[in-house]
């Protein structure tokens, strides 16, 4: 018997096709996202440094000088730093510096997502940058491999470094290389060095209140460079030849960041640097760029006559990077910096190299025992006639006077 039923048309349910066109939709956008996050990562991570340099690292320190009893007469450091390790910096140090900086430190990745979220409400509410969300790890990744650039693509690197430390490296690890690294003030680098600059005495002896005002002082010190900016570079080579020299550096090595010549400017990550060649420096644009202080290196105007061009087209001060005649100063950091005056002192020799070698050791010897005289030999001889004369000084170690 046929039913009444087999005789109507089918049914279409409209909000089957609807769900299933909002479902394929979503794992369009979906996809999308991921490729688009991929192929950011891919270029953020082309230049990204390698966090295996770490478990070789060795952070400059101090240079102490012993006499022949074995005993410190002195020493001299470009950053006063005492390399300590996780068991030299005392419990409550610890404690502090977590507190303040990072209280998730040993339970997170290194990255904290919610102080993120924290951060950026706190941002938005206050209408501008008010609090950060960098973990220690974060802090670390950016003060060994990156600049200070507030940029999205150097958070982004920033990021992923502090992820692959923390699969390296274990929390004692991590917290060591950034108690060692950090910069306290003073030309001091790292707790155990600023535990004797401003206490006199090793970390591990640290009270509560002292380990606290230390940690304090990270506050302090934050961006404290950050008001100093390169305007601009003068040379007679091409960009592209002065872009090259700063991403391979002969002594320091390749710069982690992105180096690219952009016409007559340098891109160094998000920081643009502009390009001169101009020959007379009275000609350059310092007043239009605001230049305060210009560094002469070119070796061509090494008298303060010829410097004071540069205070002629704008700028307030020049430093000459090497023996300058009738500078208003010559200075060698360490040694008697103590005496520049800004209201005195425009232009200002940083002296040779050969006195930036041998001035501090000399201070500190001078301090400790005393320098009666001293002589001078060159390093290579072979302008003497007498063959008996003629060598390589730093074998021969010969007064030639």
């Amino acid at each position: 018997m046929k039913s009444l039923y087999d005789e109507l048309p089918t049914v279409e349910i409209a909000g089957r096709k609807f769900v299933g066109r909002v479902l394929f939709s979503l794992l369009v956008l979906i996809s999308a996202l991921v490729g688009a996050t991929a192929g950011l990562l891919l270029v953020y991570t082309t230049d990204l440094p390698q966090v295996d340099a770490l478990e070789n690292y060795r952070p400059s320190s101090i240079t102490e000088l012993y006499d022949d009893r074995d005993r410190v007469i002195g020493s001299f450091a470009l950053q006063r730093r005492v390399v300590a390790s996780y068991e030299d910096f005392p419990p409550v140090l610890r404690d502090a510096l977590v507190s303040i900086e990072d209280k998730d430190f040993y339970t997170h990745s290194g990255i904290n997502f919610w102080r993120i979220v924290g951060a950026a409400y706190r941002d938005v509410e206050s209408g501008g940058r008010v609090q950060g969300a960098s973990t220690l790890t974060m802090q670390l990744a950016r003060n060994l491999f990156l600049s200070p650039d507030r940029s999205f693509h150097r958070k982004v690197q920033e990021t992923m470094l502090a992820i692959q430390i923390e699969r390296r490296f274990t929390k004692p690890q991590i917290f060591t290389l950034y108690a060692n690294q950090i910069f306290l003030g003073h030309g001091v680098y790292g707790f155990e060095s600023a535990s004797e600059y401003y206490f006199s005495k090793p970390a591990r002896q640290l009270t509560l209140d002292e380990a606290a005002l230390l940690a304090a002082r990270l506050k302090d010190n934050i961006g404290i460079s950050a008001d100093i900016r390169v305007a601009a570079v003068n040379d007679l080579t091409s960009a592209q030849t002065l872009a090259n020299l700063l991403k391979y550096d002969s002594v320091y090595g390749p710069l982690s960041q992105q180096v690219v010549a952009e016409g007559s400017s340098i891109r160094i990550g998000n920081t643009v640097v502009e390009v001169l060649s101009e020959r007379d420096p009275a000609q350059l644009p310092w007043r239009r760029l605001g230049v305060d202080v210009v560094m002469e290196s070119t070796g061509v105007f090494n008298d303060a006559a010829k410097a004071r061009a540069h205070i002629d087209a704008g700028a307030s001060k020049v430093v000459v990077s090497a023996a300058a005649k009738n500078a208003d100063l010559t200075l060698v950091i360490g040694v008697n910096d103590d005496l520049y005056d800004p209201e005195k002192h425009t232009i200002v020799s940083n002296a040779s190299c050969t006195t930036n070698c041998l001035a501090p050791m000399a201070r500190v010897l001078d301090d400790a025992l005393g320098i009666e005289c001293g002589g001078d030999f060159e390093r290579a001889r072979i302008s003497f006639d007498d063959r008996s004369q003629a060598g390589a000084a730093p074998v021969e170690l010969v007064d030639a006077a």
